[in-house]
């Protein structure tokens, strides 16, 4: 009876500490990548949306200069996300993905 006790202890302890190591694992790298990643998305997003926006010929002056001041503000996000996205450690498979990405 001590011995299934003291194994199944045993099992138990070795299952939290491998949680542990992957919680690690997701909570430093990959959550942060995903994160910079979606801003990204959205600084390109607006700066897709501001360049449509100043087609239109009937646009105001008030709306030309708002979307011309976003440009700015999407490129810093952009940059700063993509920073931040430099830092975070990948395997060769994921740093292959991502010069790919950032010299398109």
């Amino acid at each position: 009876m001590s011995l299934i006790t003291l194994a199944v202890g045993f099992v138990g302890w070795s299952g939290i500490t491998r949680l542990g190591a992957n919680l690690s694992e997701v909570s430093e790298n990959c959550l942060p990548s995903v994160q910079n990643q979606l801003i990204i998305q959205k600084a390109a997003e607006s700066i897709r949306v501001a360049q449509r926006t100043l087609l239109n010929p009937g646009l105001t002056p008030k709306d030309r200069q708002r979307q011309l001041d976003n440009v700015p503000r999407a490129l810093v996000d952009y940059a700063t996300a993509s920073n931040a996205c430099d830092l975070i450690p990948r395997s060769s498979e994921e740093d292959a993905i991502w010069k790919k990405f950032t010299a398109t």
